[in-house]
């Protein structure tokens, strides 16, 4: 059963909800200068508060990753240069040298399967995917993110591949060094970030682009010279009855290797993909 605690009041601008591995407290992840990172405890269920804000040298709140291990919570923040924040979830404050710059303006992140690397996707002149050793706080590579337009977002595979999407195209970076790109595939449409089936074959993004569709699926197995770094399989619009304008996906959540649930914001509802 579904049960609902006392609200308690969050920073404005919240725009991503984390927990720690144990579930014992939540992250709140704002655009808001003056409290881009919060912790509220979680107690039998309920949120407990007062909310325990952090501050990022004023800066707003880009994007934000747990590291898998459960140690560190990555927050990218600032521009030209940005920074990247490693902050020790323990103690809920920076971590020693938990400063990082990174160039241009930082959007996106991810961080490897063993919680050692960074990859930390900016944009700028030239768009930039730059990689972080966590253990030593150094920036091991920065590689130019070429030919791309649009919004830009970084996924990490189950396979531990890297993926950049963009407007009509999606990017595969080896995982390890020198980091370069390794293959490319063009597309007719503009890919969010991925959400991966659990074996990692196929995954699915919604389309910001919404041209025709709002869902796209890539099989990421299925490569051949045209298409490298996988190929798009489907496409499927949701809209509102006597309408056959595409609504756009908010979230997306993979829940088998040939479902998911997509939620749209603008209606309010929740759709079964497969």
């Amino acid at each position: 059963f579904i049960s609902m605690g006392a609200p308690v009041p969050v920073p404005s601008d919240t725009f991503q909800v984390l927990t720690n591995l144990n579930a014992s407290k939540a992250i709140l992840i704002s655009a808001n200068t003056t409290s881009p990172v919060s912790f509220l405890n979680i107690q039998n269920g309920q949120l407990i508060g007062p909310v325990r804000p952090l501050n990022l040298e004023d800066k707003p709140a880009r994007a934000a990753a747990l590291s898998p291990d459960g140690s560190k919570l990555l927050v990218v923040a600032g521009a030209n240069p940005g920074v990247l924040f490693v902050i020790d979830l323990n103690t809920e404050t920076l971590a020693p040298s938990g400063r990082i710059q990174v160039p241009l303006e930082p959007r996106d992140l991810v961080v490897s399967a063993d919680s050692r690397l960074a990859f930390v996707l900016s944009i700028g002149t030239p768009n930039t995917l730059s990689v972080v050793d966590l253990a030593t706080s150094i920036v091991v590579s920065q590689q130019a993110v070429a030919r791309v337009s649009g919004s830009m977002a970084i996924s990490l595979s189950p396979a531990g591949s890297v993926y950049v999407t963009s407007q009509y195209a999606l990017i595969e970076f080896n995982p390890l060094a020198p980091y370069l790109e390794r293959a490319r595939s063009g597309l007719v449409t503009q890919p969010g970030k991925l959400y991966f089936s659990p074996d990692g074959r196929y995954a699915l993004a919604k389309n910001i682009l919404g041209n025709g569709s709002s869902v796209i699926a890539l099989d990421l197995a299925t490569k051949n010279a045209d298409y490298p770094a996988g190929i798009q399989v489907s496409s499927a619009p949701i809209t509102t009855p006597g309408s056959n304008i595409p609504l756009q996906v908010d979230e997306l959540a993979v829940i088998s290797n040939t479902m998911a649930i997509a939620y749209v914001a603008a209606v309010p509802k929740m759709y079964l993909v497969q």
